[in-house]
């Protein structure tokens, strides 16, 4: 495009200049944009949820024993995980054995102690090697009731419910194997959730 002079209020302005693009241009341009902008979105949603469906597993809380952290029928999003990798305070997928002739049973779980640790209730207040363990899951007041002094075998973990009262745990069965972990619980599912 050749250069063209335009005076305007006394000054000189030097081209080349070019003509704004008609009207119908634009409005194509800003569909396309959208077009790939939505295209973009829904790849990245799909894609996110494949990952939550392949690397997840979701399991339905069959039990009030971990209210209030959980409560009967949320569903929970878990990830597999061994259980020499677990913590304290986390909330696990653990599969035991039932009773007598029942097969093998599911439950969820928190995470009080770990091989070797010491643990026992004083005044309705878990310790673990004689320090008081903070517990702001609970719902306030909740004592821990059942809970005699022993020690956590090594490559085992002392669990129990957020819901004292009314949890079955390792104050009736005693502690669980680490391979009996089958996932760590991340979230209640859909996400984002609330995390434990």
């Amino acid at each position: 495009m050749a250069n063209k002079q335009i005076t305007a209020g006394g000054q000189t302005i030097q081209g080349p200049f070019t003509a704004p693009a008609p009207e119908p241009a634009r409005r194509r341009i800003w569909l396309r944009v959208l077009i790939v902008t939505v295209v973009v979105l829904a790849v990245v949603a799909t894609a996110s949820v494949v990952v939550y469906v392949r690397v997840f597993d979701v399991y339905l809380m069959p039990s009030a024993a971990m209210a209030p952290t959980l409560d009967v029928g949320d569903r929970v999003m878990v990830r597999g995980i061994s259980g020499d990798e677990v913590h304290r305070g986390d909330v696990v997928i653990v599969e035991t054995e039932g009773a007598a002739g029942q097969g093998s049973q599911v439950t969820i779980k928190r995470v009080i102690a770990v091989g070797g640790e010491q643990i026992v209730a004083v005044d309705g207040e878990v310790r673990i090697d004689g320090e008081l363990v903070d517990e702001p899951y609970l719902e306030r007041g909740t004592e821990t009731e059942g809970l005699r002094f022993q020690e956590v075998p090594e490559g085992h973990l002392f669990l129990m419910g957020d819901n004292r009262p009314n949890s079955h745990d390792s104050r009736n069965d005693g502690p669980v194997p680490n391979d009996a972990v089958i996932g760590l619980a991340v979230s209640t599912w859909p996400p984002p959730g609330d995390g434990f």
